[in-house]
């Protein structure tokens, strides 16, 4: 049976293969050899925009979960009340160590599309050098 086959209709992986089609084991091996992905320059600027936009986003949101915390108060002192706001103050605690995560991994994956940006126009400009070179070697 293949990946594919395997893979739930509502899954990440499936929703994530509609759009971008094609095999996920072809995904893959993009990383060793032939496919991945391709982006222009204008396009992976958009990409790390929009990544930057949803960092904002998620640092925005660990301000709140953090307020959120912090103004957690039981109505009254009994057991009920100081039971309750400690099970949601354990939940936002978890909630924030999620975000921290998301923020984590957001600016790394940032930081990869940047490097990849660079590494990218670094080896236009080479090839652009190297073209001009043989272009001048054929003139002469």
């Amino acid at each position: 049976m293949t990946v594919e086959a395997q893979l739930s209709p509502g899954s990440a992986t499936a929703q994530v293969q509609q759009v971008y089609g094609g095999s996920m084991m072809n995904v893959g091996m993009g990383v060793t050899g032939g496919g991945g992905f391709q982006f222009s320059p204008e396009e992976l600027d958009a990409v790390i925009a929009d990544w930057e936009a949803l960092l904002e986003d998620v640092r925005e949101d660990q301000t709140n979960i953090l307020y959120a915390r912090e103004s957690a108060l039981p109505p009254a002192e009994d057991v009920a009340s100081v039971g309750f706001v400690r099970a949601v103050v354990d939940g936002l605690a978890a909630f924030q160590e999620s975000n921290s995560s998301m923020v984590a991994y957001i600016e790394d994956y940032i930081g990869k599309l940047r490097r990849a940006k660079d590494g990218n126009e670094q080896t236009e400009t080479g090839n652009a050098d190297t073209a001009g070179s043989f272009l001048k070697a054929v003139e002469a």
